[in-house]
């Protein structure tokens, strides 16, 4: 979340989509620059396990762990970053997320590695290991950030049903005025085929009016004098004039956008079950870990690299991805699909109640 704080002005549907946008290009180019890097070392061990082969040390006098060591450094804290900063931060408010776990196994492989090169002549260094798992999980972020865009246009889909204009009374003169510029109290004009710009009571005319965008309602509804109309909704054939009752965010139509943000903001009961999970889960993994390193190094007597290898194994493989990323991915997309279909769910826990439903009214 970013802060607006009260002199600012909170930001336009356009500005939050040209964001959101930029966040979905950065998590792209990130992929794209660690797949690039870490192809090479993906591909060649990749090739040494599957066949059995024996390792190239040097190609044409050079040491290859060197080409590997320089393709990995990037990745490592360049391009993957952002999972070093949100431990820092998750850490320091006495937390640990999924972050931690993968920051930690892809920094004992990156750094046993090139300490073992450089100094003890290890044969087989892990460049692939820390590559290849930070290449995936950036993968997974960007699909995730990218499900996220396309289920919030839902929301701006349904802003986009607003009237960008509206007829104004002001003294005896017919004014085009911006909606943004329409206040309580004034008296607007609706011709026939046109959209009703805000909410309000009709002074004068009559005429049927067309809500299925506000209400599913297919036939068009008679109003008369004394009755609301309500923002977004066509007026079908009769001139009328209404007073404007409701403008800007107490519109009913903005009041469902923003019903819609807070259902995909909001948070399920099985998400604060995840948390609490991952709250215990996460130090336990590294206590674990550690104690794996011991048993094998100390206990079973096995090399240092071999009680490394089976630690890092551990922080790896116990990162629960699928519950931090699919989860709120999931409610995300259900949420803005739903709202396509003209169904507004007022949040995480009624999408994850409603297969219980045996009756639709």
């Amino acid at each position: 979340y970013d802060l607006i704080r009260p002199d600012e002005a909170g930001a336009t549907p356009e500005e939050e989509e040209a964001k959101e946008k930029r966040q979905i290009e950065e998590a792209k180019r990130r992929v794209i620059a660690s797949f690039v890097l870490s192809a090479p070392i993906i591909i060649y061990y990749m090739l040494i396990h599957m066949f059995n082969l024996r390792h190239v040390h040097a190609l044409y006098g050079l040491d290859l762990n060197y080409i590997y060591w320089i393709l990995s450094t990037p990745i490592q804290f360049i391009i993957a970053w952002p999972f070093y900063r949100n431990s820092f931060t998750s850490i320091r408010v006495g937390s640990a997320n999924m972050d931690v776990l993968v920051a930690l196994g892809t920094s004992a492989a990156y750094f046993y590695s090139m300490i073992g090169f450089l100094f003890f002549n290890i044969d087989h260094p892990f460049w692939e290991s820390s590559a290849a798992l930070l290449s995936f999980i950036l993968l997974g972020r960007f699909l995730e950030a990218r499900a996220k865009g396309r289920a919030s246009t839902a929301i701006k889909e349904l802003l986009k049903l607003e009237a960008k204009e509206a007829h104004v009374l002001r003294g005896n003169q017919e004014e085009l005025v911006p909606i943004d510029q329409i206040k309580e109290g004034d008296v607007v004009v609706v011709r026939p085929g046109e959209k009703i710009p805000v909410d309000g009571v009709i002074l004068e005319g009559k005429s049927h009016i067309d809500e299925k965008v506000i209400t599913g309602e297919s036939y068009p509804v008679s109003k008369t004098v004394g009755d609301e109309v309500i923002g977004a909704t066509i007026n079908q054939e009769g001139l009328i004039t209404f007073k404007v009752t409701k403008v800007g965010k107490n519109t009913l139509l903005s009041q469902i956008v923003q019903m819609v943000e807070e259902a995909q903001a909001s948070r399920a009961p099985i998400q604060n079950l995840v948390d609490k999970i991952s709250e215990y889960f996460v130090p336990a993994v590294v206590v674990l870990s550690i104690l794996v390193f011991t048993g094998w190094y100390f206990g079973a007597g096995l090399p240092f690299r071999a009680g490394l290898l089976r630690m890092i194994a551990v922080l790896v493989i116990s990162c629960p991805c699928a519950l931090g990323l699919a989860t709120p991915t999931a409610l995300i997309v259900g949420i803005g699909r739903a709202t396509n279909f003209g169904i507004i769910l007022k949040g995480g826990e009624a999408l994850e109640k409603a297969y219980r439903l045996t009756a639709i009214a």
